[in-house]
């Protein structure tokens, strides 16, 4: 599988107040680009049906729609040119009829000509999980091993840059001391042992409000702790500040659109216990853990990773 990440166009952005607030359209991934095919994911705050405005210029011209309610939408545009950059645009609609759109955005087919076994590629877009306002992790997956670079900053300052030197197919990087309310310019570079390169397009993201009474929110003060691990069984054990409803996001890459999400407890309870089983012999697996409390405060983990044994 293909994957690219997507060009931003920058719009203007407006305010709007909650009783004319749209649906909120989060950043789509661009995946299986082929010579003639590519597909579209993207998610929803709730749940919209939703239409891909698209075509090999900024005028678009095509449509496809996905007309079922849902706050996750999956489309595959076919019959597209090889080596042609075509644009596109979200609109979305919720149930109440509030409708909104996208920013623009663009991908390149692939040419007939292009080796795909030999190149170093990103096999998944880049992924944005905002854990606070002051922390993010950014996760993408390579097909080859290889070193991992994160340049990032605001507009109109120098930028930074993370490098990690352990060559991994799967690159997770935290980023801290961020700035609330403030957009992040970023770009995610990847190089092999034999010095090939791989570069995703600029990208940005916004971090959350500080809100000046800010709930607590349940946070994990044990664990997790892996309990019972064989070749396809792992038992997870926690424990939180307050009785919490709790749920994991689970799967081999940490990536939204690859995990699967298990209901730990519906009950508000300080110790939890997770079971995954037919698991996968010597497999890494990632997981973020999610909590509520009685206040319906939410938080979510960082990204976690345990591997199953592998048996001779």
């Amino acid at each position: 599988m293909h994957f690219k990440f997507p060009i931003i166009h920058m719009l203007c952005l407006f305010f709007l107040s909650p009783a004319d607030a749209q649906v909120k359209i989060l950043e789509p991934a661009i995946g299986d680009i082929r010579a003639n095919q590519a597909t579209i994911e993207w998610t929803t705050e709730s749940k919209s049906t939703g239409t891909l405005l698209y075509g090999p210029t900024q005028k678009l011209g095509l449509s496809l729609s996905s007309p079922s309610l849902a706050d996750g939408h999956t489309l595959t545009l076919k019959k597209l040119k090889p080596a042609t950059e075509y644009y596109f645009k979200i609109l979305a609609k919720d149930i109440h009829g509030k409708a909104s759109e996208s920013l623009l955005y663009s991908f390149k087919t692939d040419s007939l000509e292009e080796i795909h076994d030999t190149l170093l590629k990103m096999m998944a877009p880049p992924q944005v999980f905002i854990l606070s306002p002051y922390k993010v992790t950014i996760s993408w997956e390579t097909n080859k091993p290889t070193s991992s670079h994160i340049t990032y900053g605001t507009h109109g300052l120098k930028p930074k840059t993370m490098t990690e030197d352990v060559d991994t197919k799967i690159h997770i990087i935290s980023i801290e001391d961020l700035t609330p309310n403030t957009r992040y310019y970023y770009q995610v570079k990847a190089e092999d042992e034999t010095h090939h390169r791989v570069t995703s397009s600029y990208a940005s993201f916004v971090t959350q409000n500080e809100v000046s009474k800010k709930p607590s929110l349940p946070k994990i003060t044990d664990g997790p702790v892996i309990a019972v691990r064989s070749a396809d069984r792992i038992k997870i054990e926690w424990g939180t500040d307050r009785p919490c409803k709790s749920s994991l996001t689970w799967g081999k890459v940490p990536l939204p659109t690859f995990l699967t999400k298990k209901n730990v407890s519906q009950k508000f309870t300080r110790n939890h216990t997770l079971i995954l089983e037919k698991l996968s012999k010597g497999t890494r697996y990632y997981y973020s853990i999610h909590l509520e409390d009685r206040n319906q405060h939410k938080s979510a983990s960082e990204i976690y990773s345990v591997m199953t044994e592998a048996l001779d």
